[in-house]
C-alpha cells in the first residue's frame, strides 16, 4: 500500500470510527499510521500532495481546521475497500446490525462499493442475503446485482447469467423481480441490449407471470422476440386479469400499453393505457406523477392513432396534474409541452407549435442548462417544425444545436445521435442536397447498426430514408430496392400489420407510379389501403391519402 493509498485508507477508518465524514485535523496529529503524513509541511508529503491534487479539501469552521474528501464518489470508493476489511468475519445480519446502528454520511454508498468489490471477487452471498433480508437497504443492491451480470456476459471466470438467476430466485419474492426490474431500467439507458437479451431469458426461465411485477419482466423480454412470438407473447399477457387495484397493476398495464403502441397497434396500446387509469380511479393506487404520465402515454397513443383532439385533451390534462400539486415550472411538464406542439404540428397549428415549443425551451433551459440532453430534444422538435415549413435553414441551426449536445453528451456512437443525422439528412433531401442527404443517412445507418444490428426498427425505418433519397432523385428502381430491404427489416420486427409497413408498400407504390407500372402500384396501394385501414381507422390522414391516389388510378 502505497503512502497515498494508507492516507486515504485510514482517513476513511477513522471517518467510519467517528461516525463523521469531516474530521478535524488536530485529531490526526496523534495517529500512529498517519500522523506523520498530516503534521509534515513539505510540499512532497502525501497530505500536502492529496491537498494540493484537489483529492482532499481542508476548511476552517469556528477557528478549527477540518479536513474531508474532496469528492464524495473517492470517499465511498475507498471507504468500500475499509468496509470489505472490516466485515471480514462478520455475518451477514452483524453487517446490517452494524449499517442501521452507523451514523456516517456516505456509509450506504460505501456498502455498495464493498458488494461490487464482493462481486469482483465471485462472492455473491452476502449481496444476495441483502437482497432477500435487508429490508430498507435492499436498493443498495441495485448496481452490485447489475455489476454481477455485466461481468456474467465479460468474464469466463464469474458466475453465469443463469447461475445468478437461479440463485436470485432460489427463494423468489416480489423484492428479487423489483430489482431485476430496477437492473433493467438501468442497463437499457446503458445500451447493453445483448447482457438484456440473456438476463431475461435466463431469469423468465425462473418465474411465471402470475403477478403484476412478474408479468411486466416478460413484457420488458418482447423487444428481443421476433414479431410473430412478440405478438403472442404479448396477446397473453394482455390476456391476465389481476384482481388487485394496487400501483403495481397500474405499471403493468402502462408497461405494457407502451409495448402495444411500439408494434403499432395504437388500439390495444390506448385500451392498456385506459385500464391503467381505472385502477387508478378505484383509489387503491393513487400516485399523481403516475397518473400524469399516463395520461401523457395516453395522449401519445391517440396521437399516434390519428385522434388529435382527444390526444391534445390528455396532454392538457397531464400538464394541469403536475402544474396544480408540483407548480407551473416542474421538469416533466417540458416534455408534455414538446407533446402539444407535435400534435399541433401535425394538425397544421404552426403558430400554436412554435408556442408550446418555446414554452418547453424555456423551461428545459431553466431547469437543465442549454448544453442537457432535454434541451437538445426541443431543439431537435423545433427544427422539425421549421423543416415542415420549409424554412431549411433555420431547421438545419436547430438539428445542428441538438446534434453538437448528443454528440458530446453521449458520444457518436448512441440512438439520439442516429436520430439527429436522419433528421439533417432530411433537410438536404429537402433542399435536393443529394449527396450530403446519402452522406447523412449512412452515417445514421452505421451506427443503429453497431448498437442494434440489422434486425431493428430504426435501421429499417433509415434502409427506407436512403430510398426515399433515390426516388426524390429519380433512380425510382434503387429506390425500390431500398424501399424492400426495409419492407422485409419491418416484417421481421413488426409483423405484417405495422402502419410502418403500410408506408412501405405507399413508398413503392409511388416508385411503380413514376415508372408507369400502374398495376403493380395499385397492387401496393391496396397492400398499404389495408394496414391503414385496420391500424389506423377509416379516417386517419395516411387511409385517406391512400384511398384517394388509388381513386386517381382507378379513374386513369
Amino acid at each position: 500500500m502505497t503512502s497515498n493509498h494508507l492516507l486515504l485508507y485510514r482517513l476513511a477508518e477513522l471517518m467510519l470510527q467517528h461516525e463523521q465524514h469531516i474530521l478535524p485535523v488536530d485529531l490526526l496529529f496523534d495517529d500512529e499510521q498517519i500522523g506523520d503524513f498530516v503534521k509534515s509541511i513539505q510540499i512532497d508529503s502525501p497530505y500536502q500532495q492529496l491537498l494540493l491534487e484537489g483529492v482532499l479539501t481542508e476548511s476552517v469552521n469556528a477557528e478549527k481546521l477540518y479536513v474531508s474528501y474532496t469528492v464524495e464518489g473517492y470517499f465511498h470508493f475507498v471507504l468500500g475497500e475499509v468496509l470489505e476489511s472490516k466485515f471480514t468475519n462478520f455475518a451477514p445480519n452483524d453487517i446490517f446490525e452494524f449499517l442501521n446502528s452507523n451514523k456516517l454520511i456516505g456509509l450506504n454508498e460505501g456498502f455498495k462499493q464493498f458488494l461490487i468489490r464482493r462481486v469482483d471477487k465471485n462472492d455473491l452471498d452476502i449481496l444476495l442475503w441483502f437482497i432477500d433480508f435487508g429490508v430498507n437497504l435492499t436498493n443498495l443492491a441495485i448496481d452490485p446485482l447489475a455489476h454481477a451480470f455485466l461481468l456474467s456476459s465479460s468474464s469466463g471466470e464469474s458466475p453465469s447469467s443463469n447461475s445468478i438467476s437461479q440463485s436470485l430466485f432460489a427463494t423468489p419474492t416480489e423484492n428479487d423481480v423489483k430489482l431485476v426490474l430496477a437492473i433493467i431500467d438501468k442497463l437499457d439507458r446503458l445500451q447493453k441490449q445483448t447482457v438484456l437479451n440473456k438476463i431475461l431469458s435466463d431469469v423468465l426461465s425462473f418465474i411465471e407471470p402470475d403477478t403484476p411485477q412478474k408479468a411486466r419482466l416478460f413484457i420488458h423480454s418482447i423487444k428481443y422476440l421476433n414479431s410473430t412470438d412478440k405478438l403472442t407473447r404479448l396477446e397473453h399477457l394482455s390476456s391476465l386479469n389481476f384482481v388487485q387495484n394496487d400501483l403495481e397493476t397500474v405499471k403493468f398495464y402502462q408497461t405494457i400499453g407502451s409495448e402495444w403502441n411500439a408494434l403499432g397497434n395504437y388500439s390495444n396500446s390506448i385500451n392498456s393505457y385506459k385500464k391503467a387509469l381505472e385502477v387508478i380511479d378505484k383509489g387503491n393506487a393513487i400516485d399523481i406523477e403516475i397518473t400524469a404520465e399516463i395520461n401523457n402515454n395516453l395522449g401519445i397513443a391517440l396521437q399516434h392513432a390519428g385522434q388529435l383532439d382527444e390526444s391534445l385533451k390528455c396532454y392538457s390534462k397531464a400538464v394541469e396534474t403536475y402544474s396544480t400539486h408540483f407548480g407551473s415550472n416542474y421538469i416533466a411538464i417540458s416534455t408534455i409541452y414538446n407533446n402539444l406542439g407535435l400534435v399541433h404540428q401535425d394538425k397544421g397549428n404552426y403558430d400554436e407549435a412554435h408556442k408550446y415549443y418555446n414554452l418547453a425551451l424555456n423551461s428545459d433551459e431553466k431547469n437543465y442548462g442549454t448544453h442537457h440532453p432535454n434541451t437538445a430534444t426541443t431543439y431537435n422538435n423545433i427544427g422539425s417544425l421549421n423543416n415542415r415549413q420549409a424554412n431549411y435553414s433555420e431547421a438545419k441551426k436547430y438539428y445542428d444545436k441538438a446534434l453538437k449536445i448528443f454528440l458530446t453528451v453521449f458520444g457518436n456512437c448512441h440512438e439520439w445521435t442516429a436520430t439527429l443525422y436522419n433528421n439533417i439528412a432530411l433537410v438536404d433531401l429537402n433542399l435536393k442536397c443529394f449527396d450530403d442527404a446519402h452522406q447523412n443517412y449512412h452515417k445514421a445507418l452505421n451506427i443503429l447498426e453497431q448498437l442494434f444490428g440489422t434486425n431493428h426498427p430504426w435501421y429499417a425505418a433509415t434502409i427506407s430514408n436512403i430510398g426515399g433519397v433515390y426516388q426524390e432523385s429519380g433512380d425510382f428502381d434503387k429506390a425500390i430496392v431500398y424501399f424492400e430491404k426495409g419492407l422485409n427489416f419491418k416484417l421481421e420486427s413488426f409483423g405484417k400489420d405495422h402502419p410502418s409497413v403500410g408506408i412501405s408498400y405507399n413508398n413503392i407504390a409511388k416508385c411503380y407510379f413514376d415508372l408507369q407500372k400502374h398495376d403493380l402500384a395499385k397492387l401496393n396501394y391496396n397492400k398499404a389501403l389495408v394496414i391503414f385501414t385496420q391500424a389506423l381507422g377509416e379516417q386517419h390522414p395516411h387511409t385517406n391519402l391512400v384511398r384517394k391516389k388509388l381513386e386517381n388510378l382507378n379513374s386513369k
